[in-house]
């Protein structure tokens, strides 16, 4: 049998360095998230039926506190993710009763969005992956 070792230099350096990507990253990735929610529930309030604005003031996106997942059940807190929060007759207005017609103004504003908050995040990411790292310094 074969075997091969390898010996890694410089390993506090890139540990370093990693330690320090993953620092930067998380602090853009938080940004460019609220900045997508704010985004999506200002689009999404903007559709909402108004009757008497109260729901449609209720539209808020807000950051996840603590999210249970409901095929195990673990609670997990410190959760990097935005929520969009409403009043609770979002799901009947989004879905309609059998005595009230739906009137979807959540998930369509969502699929519309979805591709440019994602992109936002990634490119986001990319930028700081290259400032943190020192590529494309002096490129123009």
């Amino acid at each position: 049998m074969l075997s091969v070792k390898t010996k890694m230099r410089n390993k506090d350096r890139l540990h370093r360095k990693l330690s320090k990507l993953v620092d930067g990253l998380d602090g853009q990735m938080q940004k460019d998230m609220e900045k997508g929610a704010e985004e999506l529930a200002d689009t999404v309030r903007s559709f909402a039926p108004v009757k008497t604005g109260e729901y449609k003031n209720s539209i808020k996106a807000k950051k996840v506190d603590q999210f249970t997942d409901r095929t195990s059940g673990d609670t997990y807190s410190n959760v990097n993710a935005w929520g969009l929060y409403a009043n609770y007759i979002w799901r009947f207005l989004e879905f309609g009763t059998k005595k009230m017609l739906s009137r979807p103004h959540i998930f369509g504003p969502y699929r519309i969005l979805r591709r440019r908050i994602k992109g936002r995040i990634h490119r986001g990411l990319r930028k700081k992956v290259k400032m943190i790292t020192g590529e494309g310094k002096g490129k123009k």
